[in-house]
């Protein structure tokens, strides 16, 4: 499941509105052992968002679903979610996320 870190900041784009300046600014490997919806391991990049009212750091990361399809949620830092482990569990399983691709052929 490969998605470039373009796709990522476009994602990230999209779902703080595209205006906003989107950087770029770490990437983190998280280990989650039993998070509710059950195991989690992989990369979860972290931007900054320049002029977005309600945070200037997010979290994303890719995410393949039963239909081929790969999401990419998009969690915004807040009081409650500072962190890349913080930000997974905070996310529902279906979302909020922007699909990127179907079966291989790029969306978005």
């Amino acid at each position: 499941m490969a998605v470039s870190l373009n796709e990522l900041r476009l994602a990230v784009s999209h779902r703080a509105g595209d205006e906003m300046a989107v950087t770029f600014v770490d990437t983190e490997e998280v280990v989650l052992a039993a998070p509710p919806e059950g195991a989690w391991s992989g990369a979860v990049f972290s931007f900054r968002v320049e002029g977005h009212s309600r945070s200037e750091m997010c979290f994303a990361w890719p995410v393949q679903v039963a239909d081929g399809t790969i999401e990419i949620p998009v969690i915004f830092r807040s009081s409650r979610i500072r962190t890349a482990a913080e930000a997974l569990r905070s996310a529902p399983p279906s979302g909020p996320a922007v699909p990127v691709a179907l079966n291989g052929r790029e969306i978005m």
